[in-house]
């Protein structure tokens, strides 16, 4: 997957994440990340740099990026599915690159 794609990816969990409280902090920093990925223009090592820095939202227990739901005062948002979705393309895309 192109950096450019991973992006695209970023930027859209950034906007499903700006849909559910407190998913404004969540939404800032993938849209940090992809302006990072962005900047590292061609530069393979900054590209890595970026990519490994993906691969840190996965780590950790309780309330890490892996275990971020959208939800509302009503529960569980229909598109819990498609963030879902796209945080596993994103890490099977991350981990990708950098082999």
């Amino acid at each position: 997957m192109s950096p450019d794609q991973i992006r695209g990816i970023l930027l859209e969990l950034s906007k499903l994440a700006a849909m559910s409280p407190p998913g404004d902090s969540v939404s800032r920093i993938l849209e940090r990340i992809a302006s990072d990925l962005r900047y590292a223009g061609e530069d393979e090592e900054r590209q890595r740099s970026v990519i490994r820095e993906i691969l840190t939202l996965y780590q950790g227990g309780m309330g890490s990026f892996q275990d971020y739901v959208l939800q509302d005062s009503s529960g569980v948002r229909p598109e819990h599915q498609r963030f879902d979705d796209l945080r596993r393309r994103l890490f099977v895309a991350a981990v990708e690159k950098l082999r």
